[in-house]
């Protein structure tokens, strides 16, 4: 039997129970009146512009859905914008790369012919984006060049009239440059490129411009064979730009063959050289006379010395390795495989870096790694040097046959039938 007081602590706990029900009754009308206060507050919140995203961070959300290539969603942070915003370039350039992502034209090109007509320059970004479109979308490609050069000349005039700093100017100078050199206008293309080195506050786009001014100097050497003067303007311009650049490099050393005879041009090539503090290019072309001439010993002193002043210029290190590595005396083979093994981790399947190394790896007698090499090279550009030097690693190898297909075709200046088999 309960004691009396627990009669009464049960009286207690009903009570408590009837009142937890009559609140419970009331809960759906406490919710609705909370909801209403909430919503209430977002109102006044939102007139007074507080708790929503600024356009600055619906576009920062809008760029990083694009960048994760979540088009969809790019969409709506950009609509957003636009809705109270309509003007807002930024948004409009992040909706046509989302529309186009989806490949839904009719909405991309209606907001691009307002971003970047083809009457009147408007915004530089957008059109240097509907040029870009243009030349990756294939058809007459003759009519694409055209509609991307005039798309890019509204560019030109939009920077002009607009000199807001515009980061895609660069790219605008660069890109008129190229369709300027592929037209052969290269007198256009050279003041593309004067654009982009003499825009202030900007940082160059360097390849772009290497590039141009490599295919400008490689057509003054090919037309003007009687005037060097133009030419070394060109390659020691782009060279004061990148002093390691494997192209440029190759053009300098391409000229000089081409003139090196003419009255007045090495002491002039020197001086241009000088001008720009390019003393590890005069010193290669000095290595590179020396070696001509027989001199190895100084050739070896000259290329060390341009070496060390630009170790990252490949062309320098193939020379300086084959030198170092394959002379009758004093080779250094284990050194200069070194060199070269740098050189190729940086340009692999250059055909001369090839060779060089192939010859390397002879003079090592590590033979039939040399023989795998020299293949690779020779099935990229076919010379008797690299005839010669398989037919002595399969001699080594005891492969008769194939060193007498190569000795042949060293001979005759062409591949043997296998090496044609293989490389195809």
């Amino acid at each position: 039997m309960l004691p009396h007081s627990n009669k009464k602590g049960r009286f207690q706990r009903t009570d408590l129970f009837r009142r937890l029900s009559g609140m419970k009754r009331l809960l759906p009308e406490v919710l609705v009146g909370a909801v209403l206060l909430a919503a209430a507050g977002a109102v006044v919140l939102g007139a007074l512009g507080v708790g929503l995203p600024s356009d600055s961070e619906l576009l920062k959300r809008a760029g990083k859905a694009l960048e994760r290539r979540d088009f969809k969603e790019t969409v709506i942070w950009t609509r957003k914008v636009l809705r109270h915003s309509p003007e807002n370039r930024e948004a409009g350039m992040l909706l046509v790369r989302a529309y186009a992502g989806m490949e839904t034209l009719g909405p991309m090109v209606a907001i691009l012919d307002q971003l970047a007509p083809f009457d009147r320059p408007v915004h530089a970004p957008a059109h240097l984006l509907r040029a870009k479109m243009i030349l990756s979308g294939g058809g007459d490609g003759g009519v694409m060049k055209e509609a991307a050069a005039k798309a890019l000349d509204l560019a030109h005039e939009a920077l002009a009239s607009h000199r807001t700093g515009e980061p895609v100017a660069d790219e605008v100078h660069a890109m008129r440059a190229r369709l300027f050199a592929a037209s052969g206008d290269w007198e256009n293309a050279h003041e593309a490129v004067s654009e982009i080195a003499d825009a202030p506050g900007k940082r160059p786009v360097k390849m772009s411009q290497l590039q141009v001014l490599v295919a400008i100097a490689k057509d003054q050497r090919s037309r003007r064979a009687g005037d060097f003067r133009p030419w070394l303007e060109t390659v020691v311009r782009a060279l004061h730009l990148e002093p390691a650049d494997l192209d440029a490099t190759s053009e300098l050393i391409a000229g000089c063959r081409t003139w090196r005879f003419l009255p007045g041009f090495q002491e002039n090539a020197r001086a241009a050289l000088e001008a720009k503090r390019l003393t590890g290019l005069v010193l290669l072309l000095d290595g590179l006379e020396a070696l001509s001439g027989g001199r190895q010993d100084e050739a070896v002193r000259r290329l060390e010395q341009a070496h060390s002043l630009i170790p990252g210029n490949p062309v320098l290190a193939n020379n300086l390795a084959s030198l170092i590595g394959c002379r009758i005396t004093g080779a250094e083979p284990k050194r200069a495989l070194a060199i070269i093994d740098g050189v190729l981790a940086k340009h692999p399947g250059n055909a001369d870096f090839l060779d060089t190394r192939g010859h390397v790896l002879l003079k090592l007698e590590r033979n039939q790694e040399a023989a795998l090499v020299l293949e690779q090279a020779l099935a990229l550009f076919p010379r008797a040097d690299t005839h010669l030097a398989l037919a002595e690693a399969y001699t080594r190898l005891g492969s008769m046959d194939k060193a007498k297909l190569h000795q042949e075709a060293a001979l005759r200046g062409e591949k043997p039938q296998a090496t044609q088999e293989k490389s195809k």
